[in-house]
């Protein structure tokens, strides 16, 4: 055995340790210390979730509108951002459903159209999810005044294909309170992943896309909410201070997952840690609906990743402010997640079969 085959091996081995390791942890909600418990205990929370939508169908945006609306104190705590694409087919119709269903079930229901700006964006889903949280920021900087100062502010961003744990936020306050149990020291810097199964309408789906889609539930597991994590996927939370620390999301980049991380890290120049939200989320694969259709689904999906993982190094390389030891940890990282254990394991197990 070669030591690339070696290096593949270790690299794949560690993943599937990690992925074990942070299943065995879904469902056991972090506890503070005694004394921290009675601090946190008096906590108001805030929860921004951007929901981006531009092809999801009626049905699809219902379903995750109900698994958000029936978490604890929705009404009280969540405030929704429906960002729709101009080009989004039958704009009118969703617009107005979603207004007329859910706008009072939660304590603010925003919506808002994002009209392209192709000079300054680069198109994908990334311009969208900027736009939608600036327009959040906007609106409770405006009606949550004197609450921005008093509660605590988490961001959301997910898919318009997901579904929602019923105790997500409630997980998510808990991480919170354990990662934060002292409001005199400044938030602690991080981003949390929570297991995102890809078991959606899965079974109607050829066995490639039933591959991609398994493989990238074991990877979320394995990498994103682990020591070599470099990014996150489809679903994830983080404080608003970090939002704020790195000036929201660059919409000049395509894929936001891939760059939310070196970004926060080149903004705050310290360590930026991805750490496991012990409950599950289910999303849709989105690209089912015949051969063609998945083929042509796949294909995106691994041009994504690509062009993610591309603009992620080049972001960092040149912002050269980032921190020394953060950044080279960061380098390694994303080298043996990208370089070997993804592109490299691949194409040796193709050439290992010749």
């Amino acid at each position: 055995m070669c030591i690339r085959d070696r290096c593949v091996g270790v690299c794949t081995l560690f993943i599937a340790i990690m992925a074990a390791w942070n299943l065995s942890k879904v469902g056991l909600l972090p506890v503070p210390a005694w004394e921290d418990e009675m601090r946190t205990r008096r906590r108001q929370f805030k929860h921004i979730v951007v929901i981006p939508c531009c092809w999801e169908e009626i049905e699809a945006l219902s379903m995750c509108l109900v698994t958000l609306a029936i978490q604890q104190d929705a009404t009280q705590n969540l405030v929704i951002v429906m960002s729709f694409e101009r080009r989004c087919p039958d704009l009118a119709d969703k617009v107005a459903f979603v207004l007329r269903e859910y706008k009072t079930k939660f304590a603010d229901f925003i919506v808002v159209v994002h009209d392209e700006n192709a000079p300054q964006e680069a198109q994908g889903g990334s311009a969208n999810r900027n736009f939608a949280l600036r327009e959040a920021y906007k609106y409770c900087s405006a009606r949550h005044s004197s609450g921005l100062r008093l509660a605590k502010y988490t961001v959301t961003t997910c898919e318009g294909v997901s579904q929602f744990h019923p105790a997500y936020f409630k997980a998510l306050e808990a991480c919170y309170n354990v990662a934060n149990p002292n409001d005199r020291v400044p938030v602690k810097r991080c981003i949390w992943q929570p297991p995102v199964l890809y078991n959606w309408g899965l079974v109607d789906c050829w066995w490639f896309t039933r591959i991609l889609y398994l493989t990238r539930s074991f990877l979320v597991l394995g990498v994103c909410a682990s020591p070599l994590g470099t990014m996150v996927k489809d679903v994830y939370s983080y404080p608003l201070e970090l939002a704020l620390e790195s000036k929201f999301i660059n919409p000049r980049y395509q894929e936001d997952e891939a760059m939310i991380l070196v970004r926060a890290l080149c903004a705050a120049r310290a360590k930026v840690s991805i750490e496991l939200l012990p409950v599950p989320v289910l999303c849709a694969t989105q690209c089912c609906g015949g051969l063609l259709t998945e083929l042509q689904g796949w294909w995106e999906s691994v041009s994504r990743n690509s062009t993610g993982t591309c603009e992620a190094f080049h972001y960092f390389c040149i912002h050269s402010g980032s921190p020394f030891c953060a950044g080279v940890s960061w380098v390694i990282r994303h080298m043996l997640l990208s370089g070997v254990a993804l592109s490299a394991g691949g194409v040796l197990t193709l050439l290992s079969t010749i």
